[in-house]
């Protein structure tokens, strides 16, 4: 009980979340800001106000969450199986921009080095077929709400602007074969100021790797 309730105060430490602060940057390149991190070894966790800053000196953030929450259930994995009861991802901002050679600027983007002269890039090689995980993967609660998109490409039309982004989906499969169900809904879709689509719904299937159906309305 005692190691129980010392792992769940250094979970809610300050050294905690500048750890983690740490590692995200050293292992995607970027710097990320988090404002506040509560955790529960038994529940999950609770992040708010989440932001990841543009490379570009001045630009505005690139991504900007409100709050995530992650909750878990921790004895199903006793059999092997992790069982995600809910994500749930509060009015996320992402802006993206290209540069002047037509690339998005992202935070912790590489650039892949070109071949030299005489040499031609060798084809990929087929992929092996991938073993079924003997662990089981499921996200029953999927959450996006009130979510916008801001694409900024270098067009007469630019920026473009989606807005009131909500998603709710159920993954049911993870790992292979996949299974998603999901309904993306989307207030509306601007160019340049002027609205161009309204109320776009989408109910979405995704079932083995690549295959995936929508039924799209707008």
């Amino acid at each position: 009980i005692a190691g129980v309730l010392y792992l769940n105060h250094y979970l809610n430490s300050p050294k905690f979340l500048v750890m983690v602060k740490e590692e995200a940057k050293k292992e995607a390149g970027v710097d990320i800001e988090i404002g506040s991190l509560s955790v529960s070894i038994f529940k999950g966790f609770v992040i708010n106000k989440v932001v990841l800053r543009s490379p570009v000196e001045g630009d505005p953030a690139v991504l900007a969450v409100d709050e995530v929450v992650l909750k878990y259930n921790l004895g199903d994995l006793l059999h092997k199986r992790i069982t995600i009861d809910k994500i749930l991802v509060a009015s996320p901002r992402i802006r993206l921009k290209k540069d002047e050679e037509g690339e998005w600027i992202i935070p912790g983007g590489k650039k892949e080095k070109p071949y030299p002269p005489g040499k031609k890039k060798r084809k990929k090689e087929e992929e092996p077929l991938q073993k079924e995980s003997a662990w089981k993967i499921s996200i029953e609660s999927l959450q996006v709400t009130d979510g916008s998109v801001e694409l900024i490409m270098g067009k007469a039309y630019d920026p473009v602007l989606i807005e009131g982004i909500n998603l709710n989906a159920r993954i049911l499969q993870l790992t292979e074969p996949r299974e998603i169900d999901g309904r993306l809904d989307i207030a509306g879709i601007s160019f340049k100021g002027d609205r161009l689509i309204s109320g776009l719904r989408a109910d979405l299937q995704l079932q083995g790797k690549r295959e995936i159906s929508a039924k799209i309305e707008a």
